[in-house]
């Protein structure tokens, strides 16, 4: 008889080995989901450069065709025909920047479908004033596209990276603070505009 209850003992676990094994389950499930939260930021952020990429190619092949490259969706005289320069047009239909125009709908005239399938817009973005951004000068020979401000793990660090803002022609020596999470591609001599 004691022998079957020593038998019984040895198949059963305490309360207190069941504890520690879902502590620990618990401890590394949080390292795994850190790390792949981690994971999805740089994904996302090679989405963005990817998104530029793609849009400069289909903004080469307009110009290829056209001679001029498109027209951001709110006009380059901005909204209201108000004439200030260059405006930006932006992905994202609650824009708020002064910087940037709202511009509801499409941000680069001409591109869709016959140059790019869609037109990309941030990837689940809430924050106001982040997304895709465009705009060409006056006579519609230089382009610059921008990820606005959502840039998350592989920041800018210096103005002579590929996805820096300022070509090397602006006055930056180095790269300010406020303009390390916003990628840019651009046409060549694009100027710090």
């Amino acid at each position: 008889m004691r022998k079957k209850r020593h038998i019984q003992n040895i198949f059963g676990f305490t309360l207190v080995e069941l504890m520690v094994a879902i502590g620990i389950i618990g401890i590394l499930s949080t390292i795994v989901y850190a790390s792949l939260g981690e994971s999805r930021k740089i994904a996302r952020d090679n989405i963005r450069q990817t998104d530029l990429k793609s849009l400069q190619v289909a903004i080469e092949l307009y110009k290829a065709q056209n001679g001029v490259y498109p027209d951001p969706g709110c006009g380059i005289a901005g909204i209201g025909g108000v004439p200030t320069g260059p405006q930006w047009a932006g992905s994202e239909a609650d824009y708020t920047s002064t910087a940037v125009e709202p511009c509801p709908g499409t941000y680069i005239l001409g591109l869709v479908p016959d140059f790019i399938a869609k037109l990309p817009s941030e990837i689940g973005s809430t924050k106001i004033n982040t997304g895709y951004v465009y705009t060409s000068n006056s006579t519609r020979t230089q382009y610059k596209i921008l990820s606005h401000h959502n840039v998350e793990t592989k920041l800018i660090t210096t103005v002579g990276e590929e996805f820096s803002r300022f070509v090397t022609t602006c006055t930056y020596t180095e790269m300010p603070d406020s303009e390390k999470n916003v990628y840019a591609v651009y046409s060549r001599n694009a100027g710090c505009w």
